[in-house]
C-alpha cells in the first residue's frame, strides 16, 4: 500500500515537471489565412484603382481618347478624293455633264463632234478641280464633317435634335476648333467658344444619361469619351493646357515647391503600396508551393516506410 502511494505521487510529480505542449487549433489558424488573403486583396485593390483612376486622368476632357475609330473615319472620309464640296455628289455631277454634252451635240449638229468632247473633258477637270474637296477650304472641309458625323448617329433620316447627335456635332466642332487653336494661340475669342463648346456637350450628355443609359454608354464609347470626362467639373485653363500638351511641350504654369513634394510624396506611396502587395502576394505563392512539395514528400515517403515495415 505505501509503496503503491510513493509510486504514484512520484509519477504525478514527473507528469506536473514535464512541459505541456500546446497547439494552435485549426479554426484560429484558417482565421488567420483567411485574414491574410482580405489583406492581399485589398492591397490589390488599391493598386488597380490607382491605375484605374491614372487611366481616368489619361483621357482628354476635350478630344476624347486617342486614335478614336469614329473620329479617324469622319476625318479620312472628308479628304476623300470621292468627296465633292458644297455637299454635291459625284453621280450627280457626272450625270448633270453628260446631260449638257449630250444637249451641245443635238443643239449643233454641224460641229465636230471630236471637238465637242474635247471641249466638255476640259470642262469636265475644270469643275472636278473646283469641287474637290481638297481644294477646298476648311471651313467647307468642316460643314462636310459634321454632315457626316449627323448622319451616323442620326437615329432616323434627317434627324438633328437627338441628343446624341448633338453631341456628335458638338465634337466634330471640338476637334476643328481645337486644331485651329493650336496654330492660332493668341485667338481668346475661339479659346472660350470652346471652353463653352465642352461644357454644353457635358450637359447635353448629362441630360441622356438621365433619358436613355443605353443610349448613352453606346454614344460615350463612339466619341471616344468616358463618364468621368462627362461628370467632371472641367475649365479649359492653362493646367489643362499643359497636362495635355495643348501647346507641345511649353511649360505655362510652375508649380510651387510644397505642391511638387507632395504629388512626389503620393507617386512614392503609390509605388511602395504596388511592390509590397506584389511581394507579399509572391511570398504568398512561395510559401503554398513549398507546402504542396512537403505534401508530395511525404505521400513518396510513407509507401517505402510501409515496405520497410513489411
Amino acid at each position: 500500500m505505501l509503496t503503491n502511494l510513493v509510486s504514484s505521487t512520484s509519477a504525478h510529480s514527473v507528469l506536473s515537471l514535464t512541459r505541456q505542449f500546446s497547439q494552435t487549433s485549426i479554426s484560429s489558424g484558417k482565421k488567420a489565412w483567411k485574414f491574410n488573403e482580405a489583406l492581399l486583396r485589398k492591397k490589390a485593390n488599391i493598386g488597380r484603382q490607382i491605375r484605374i483612376q491614372d487611366e481616368l486622368d489619361k483621357v482628354d476632357p476635350v478630344l476624347g481618347r486617342a486614335d478614336t475609330p469614329f473620329i479617324d473615319r469622319i476625318k479620312a472620309a472628308v479628304v476623300e478624293p470621292s468627296s465633292l464640296s458644297y455637299g454635291y455628289e459625284r453621280g450627280d455631277v457626272n450625270n448633270l455633264l453628260y446631260g449638257a454634252q449630250r444637249a451641245l451635240i443635238a443643239k449643233r449638229p454641224g460641229y465636230s463632234q471630236e471637238q465637242i468632247l474635247r471641249t466638255e473633258e476640259r470642262r469636265r477637270e475644270i469643275v472636278a478641280r473646283i469641287l474637290d474637296i481638297k481644294n477646298s477650304s476648311s471651313s467647307i472641309q468642316r460643314k462636310l464633317g459634321i454632315k457626316l458625323a449627323r448622319e451616323e448617329f442620326a437615329r432616323f433620316p434627317g434627324d438633328s435634335g437627338s441628343s446624341e447627335v448633338q453631341a456628335a456635332i458638338m465634337t466634330m466642332k471640338i476637334h476643328y476648333l481645337t486644331a485651329h487653336m493650336k496654330k492660332n494661340k493668341k485667338d481668346f475669342q475661339n479659346i472660350r467658344r470652346l471652353r463653352m463648346l465642352v461644357q454644353q456637350r457635358q450637359a447635353i450628355l448629362r441630360y441622356l444619361k438621365r433619358d436613355n443609359p443605353k443610349r448613352y454608354y453606346w454614344a460615350i464609347e463612339k466619341l471616344g469619351l468616358t463618364d468621368h470626362t462627362v461628370t467632371m467639373e472641367f475649365n479649359l485653363d492653362k493646367r489643362y493646357m499643359e497636362k495635355f500638351k495643348v501647346f507641345g511641350d511649353d511649360v505655362l504654369i510652375r508649380e510651387s515647391k510644397s505642391v511638387e513634394s507632395k504629388k512626389l510624396r503620393a507617386k512614392t506611396k503609390q509605388k511602395k503600396s504596388l511592390r509590397k502587395a506584389l511581394n507579399e502576394k509572391a511570398a504568398q505563392e512561395a510559401e503554398e508551393l513549398v507546402e504542396e512539395v512537403e505534401v508530395k514528400e511525404s505521400s513518396v515517403e510513407s509507401p517505402k516506410s510501409s515496405e520497410a515495415t513489411v
